[in-house]
């Protein structure tokens, strides 16, 4: 499914920043464009902006369909216990096939009984002990923050 990026211009609410998801396939008679959140206006009143480049709309984020991505791994085993004196990395929640950097202090937790990473980059990965994968592409922004 595709998505629409869009906050209202500067001239209907300025300082108005918060950017709202919208679903692409609307095809309203009266232009009016509904949010997932709810929120509604014309499309002429709304500005697309590639990326969520403002405020996100935690509504929107929350009741917009998710899609995981083609490049998405299997189903992976999730180990139930971590030795954290050998080598770790993570990966995303959602399964990508990108593997992130942990930290030297990670700050760990518990999620769904297994164990959870903040990582070098700022995201949350689900802790994997070893070596990343070969055939796993390394998290971009955990590149650019070492």
């Amino acid at each position: 499914m595709s998505v629409i990026l869009a906050r209202l211009h500067e001239r209907q609410a300025p300082g108005a920043q918060m950017v709202h998801i919208f679903a692409a396939e609307q095809d309203s008679p009266d232009g009016m464009r509904k949010a997932y959140c709810g929120f509604t206006a014309h499309y002429s009143w709304l500005k697309s902006v590639s990326g969520l480049a403002g405020m996100p709309c935690e509504l929107c984020l929350l009741d917009a369909p998710l899609k995981v991505a083609e490049t998405s791994a299997e189903v992976i085993e999730l180990p139930t216990e971590i030795d954290m004196a050998g080598p770790l990395f993570a990966i995303g929640l959602r399964g990508e096939r990108v593997w992130h950097e942990v930290p030297s202090d990670p700050i760990v937790g518990d999620y769904e009984s297994r164990s959870v990473v903040l990582t070098v980059c700022g995201c949350m990965g689900w802790l994997m002990p070893g070596d990343p994968y070969l055939d796993w592409s390394r998290c971009r922004e955990c590149d650019e923050t070492r």
